[in-house]
């Protein structure tokens, strides 16, 4: 089994301990606008509010599938295509800069159609469903167009700012990042404080997205200048250069919905908004727990991928199962602060959380979901994509339950087939990556070194 990096590979992570140090204050960052997104919930709005807001915000991250994980196969395409360790773009090749142009034209037509066609449907299809469990007013309908359009944007500057992290600009992507966090958090609480509309989350989207472009524009003017127009552009073959990588990172990146944000949706749709509130507020938290220990996981790619690199797959699997230990206790920790908050805390925070035996399904199929993305850390170190699968079987059991519970019981229902999903998939992807290790002739799906970043 070969999993040899492209020539590059340790170029790329001489560099890493500055974008990991990057990427943690990125997500502290994202970890501060949470922070703030949900002390001006929590305070300004109703328990039923609370409901509409994750109710609205779900409807909003069906931009999952007019993304298609685009973000991350345009990072890895334009780090092949620049294939040099030097932080500018001064010196490349006019083969690279043809190559990078191809792309980057092909970047702007798949997003700009993405956010068009997401705009007009989820934007009138939202509506519908809104109305089905709520009567806002018309400028609060006003509200959920900005945050359909902010959403759409933020599509949009996500994937460019994954295609600039794959030229090297890491650092300003962390920069741009930050703005658009701290903006989006701030503007929010200042204006539910005044409004106390859960509905407002749309204008301070769309001003937090608009903010990031302009510091895009600012920051990158240099290089989307040459990107636009140095020279003619190679064509670019979809089908054959872009899609058979693309598919499976996309089928991954749909089924991650189903398995984090639809739950909120199956349980406002049944009319239980409180419920809904409540489920939606403690999911975000674990959802929070979830990327700062991906923070840690993500320190040790580098230290994996060389181990890889050097064959020495006992000592791979020794520390991937110590990063699946100690991310693991890092969501058992936190799960088990937010049960003795929810037994223990104030009236005015436990009437806003999940109760505690629903609490207590949350934490066990988080604890599953947490020991998925640790392997699929192991897999991808090796360039492989091993458990896209997985990710399939696991939606289509969560929409079941979803599907099939009775409104009476549609909270519980949803946190069961949560908790069972993550059992499965913590216990299936554990023993993929067991019989891995064991066999180097296990057959594993692997990324081709030609488009892989």
């Amino acid at each position: 089994m070969s999993c040899e990096p492209d020539s590059r590979g340790f170029k790329f992570w001489r560099f890493g301990h500055a974008k990991l140090l990057v990427n943690l204050v990125i997500r502290s960052a994202s970890l501060a606008s949470s922070v703030l997104l949900l002390w001006g919930v929590t305070q300004a709005v109703s328990p039923r509010d609370q409901g509409v807001y994750y109710l609205i915000q779900s409807i909003a991250a069906t931009s999952f599938f007019f993304d298609l994980g685009i973000g991350y196969v345009l990072a890895n395409l334009a780090g092949n295509a620049k294939a040099s360790g030097t932080q500018g773009l001064d010196d490349l090749s006019e083969e690279r800069w043809a190559q990078l142009r191809a792309l980057f034209a092909f970047a702007l037509k798949w997003l700009t159609c993405a956010v068009l066609l997401f705009s007009l449907v989820v934007g009138a299809l939202g509506i519908l469903q809104i109305r089905g469990v709520d009567a806002p007013a018309s400028w609060e309908l006003v509200l959920w167009g900005a945050l359909v359009l902010g959403t759409g944007g933020n599509l949009f500057l996500n994937a460019l700012l994954n295609f600039f992290e794959g030229l090297g600009y890491a650092q300003s992507a962390g920069y741009i990042r930050f703005v658009q966090a701290i903006t989006n958090g701030g503007l929010f609480v200042a204006l539910v404080e005044a409004t106390h509309s859960p509905y407002v989350i749309g204008a301070s989207m769309a001003a937090s997205v608009l903010s990031a472009l302009v510091v895009v524009a600012f920051l990158y003017r240099g290089a989307l200048v040459a990107l636009a127009r140095r020279g003619a552009r190679a064509p670019l073959r979809w089908r054959s250069e872009i899609f058979p990588f693309q598919w499976r990172i996309a089928l991954s990146w749909m089924s991650g919905y189903f398995l984090f944000q639809a739950p909120t949706l199956f349980i406002g749709r049944a009319g239980q908004l409180v419920e809904a509130g409540r489920f939606g507020l403690t999911m975000q938290i674990f959802l929070a727990v979830i990327s700062i220990a991906q923070v840690f996981l993500t320190f040790g790619v580098s230290r994996w991928a060389a181990l890889c690199s050097s064959g020495n797959h006992d000592q791979l699997f020794r520390e991937y199962r110590r990063g699946a230990v100690i991310t693991c206790a890092m969501v058992v920790a936190s799960g088990l602060t937010l049960l003795a908050v929810a037994l223990y805390g104030p009236a005015a925070i436990t009437l806003r959380i999940a109760q505690h035996n629903i609490l207590v399904f949350l934490l066990v199929g988080t604890v599953g979901f947490q020991i998925f993305i640790t392997t699929n850390f192991y897999f991808r170190a090796q360039l492989k994509e091993a458990l896209w699968s997985f990710s399939v079987v696991a939606a289509i059991v969560m929409i079941s339950f979803g599907a099939l519970a009775q409104n009476s019981s549609k909270m519980q229902s949803v946190a069961v087939g949560y908790m069972v999903t993550g059992l499965l998939l913590g216990l299936a992807s554990l023993i993929r990556a067991y019989r891995h290790a064991q066999s180097a002739d296990t057959p594993i799906e692997t990324l081709s070194p030609d488009v892989v970043g």
